[in-house]
């Protein structure tokens, strides 16, 4: 990527499990990427569930890495559950800012 353009996102969202059962403690995952060859330092990255937020950190987004977040949560109900993972970035491209997961409980 070009050095005047800076972009950061997720690239990945996701949970180490594709069944899901009530009061059982899931790893929800995000992997955040930085595109650019610039550092973005102290950043926010958050995971919320159903709009609750359940992780936040402030990292230092390396040039070119890739990152992984991990939060626990443990659903507490069936049904189905928005899982949103969010980076306060600064950057020329906004739509990777967020990234969504669904998850079904049964």
């Amino acid at each position: 990527m070009s050095d005047d353009v800076a972009n950061y996102g997720f690239t990945d969202v996701g949970s180490d499990s594709s069944f899901h059962q009530p009061g059982k403690q899931y790893h929800l995952l995000g992997n955040l990427q930085n595109f650019s060859n610039k550092e973005f330092p102290e950043v926010s990255v958050e995971t919320f569930v159903e709009g609750k937020r359940i992780f936040a950190s402030t990292v230092d987004v390396k040039p070119e890495i890739s990152r992984a977040f991990e939060a626990q949560y443990h659903f507490p109900a069936t049904g189905s559950y928005r899982v949103e993972f969010r980076v306060d970035a600064k950057d020329a491209f906004e739509t990777d800012n967020v990234r969504y997961h669904a998850v079904d409980v049964h």
